[in-house]
């Protein structure tokens, strides 16, 4: 861990070298965007009935009709870990960091290397 952050005040922490810091609304924004800047139609608060995939992709039904993609990115929240058929395959945590603005000499004073999250676990 102290490879990637060092800090006097952590005792010990977990490491997900395959994360990083999301902020998830202005990603979902400038996605949302650009996917309209490409012309393509974005369908949100559907209700998906059925999931399924099929040979060339994903098969999702709505009340309105059937939805064919190549790929399919589903964005949830944390009620889909209450789900009793998936909450052995779902962990939700949260992270909690605030910071008006850049400050390169507090990142370099601790060492951070990269965008992964870390938290002080002890």
């Amino acid at each position: 861990m102290r490879q990637h952050l060092w800090s006097p005040i952590f005792r010990g922490g977990l490491l997900y070298s395959e994360g990083a810091t999301v902020r998830q609304g202005c990603l979902a924004y400038h996605l949302r965007s650009e996917i309209l800047r490409r012309g393509c139609t974005v369908f949100e608060d559907t209700l998906v009935q059925r999931a399924t995939e099929v040979e060339v992709g994903f098969l999702r039904q709505t009340p309105s009709g059937d939805l064919k993609a190549t790929n399919v990115v589903l964005a949830t929240n944390v009620a889909l870990a209450g789900l009793p058929s998936l909450r052995p395959n779902v962990k939700s945590f949260s992270s909690y960091a605030c910071m008006s603005r850049n400050v390169p000499e507090a990142v370099e004073t601790h060492a951070w290397r990269g965008a992964a999250g870390a938290a002080d676990l002890v």
